[in-house]
């Protein structure tokens, strides 16, 4: 899989070598449990197979995201990762009241985004700066293909 210390690429597309790969992964949506607020370090509580995954990306500074579009957003299960690593960016703010966690204990800074489209989606666009855009995250770029 690709990770050279400063960046990870995670996708949903089989051909895409070296990387990744979260089609096929035991997947769950977030619960709203909140763990991820309430512990010492922002990390996910449910136990499936993207949670160490989850916590790989906030350990390099870079995240690229290799995904399809379907229907105008992320395609399935792209969509229950963003959500989750967007819960986890939110323990990085003031969310709930709760005390946010210092950004300088993960390296996350940048998410890339490459798309499989012919054409530019601007509602997925909006909506993945809206979900990832937070805490520790300073810039989002997209690439389509």
């Amino acid at each position: 899989m690709i990770m050279d210390g400063n960046r990870m690429v995670i996708t949903d597309h089989p051909s895409d070598m070296d990387c990744t790969l979260i089609r096929g992964m035991r997947i769950k949506r977030c619960n709203g449990c909140a763990q991820c607020i309430k512990g010492d370090v922002p990390v996910c509580s449910i136990e499936d197979d993207i949670t160490p995954v989850l916590s790989d990306m906030l350990n390099h500074e870079t995240l690229e995201i290799r995904t399809d579009v379907l229907d105008g957003w992320f395609a399935m299960p792209m969509r229950k990762v963003i959500e989750r690593l967007s819960n986890i960016l939110q323990t990085f703010t003031d969310a709930g009241g709760n005390d946010p966690h210092s950004i300088d204990d993960v390296s996350l800074r940048k998410i890339v985004v490459r798309v499989r489209s012919e054409s530019k989606v601007e509602s997925l666009e909006t909506d993945a700066v809206k979900l990832l855009k937070m805490g520790p995250v300073e810039t989002i770029s997209f690439d389509y293909e």
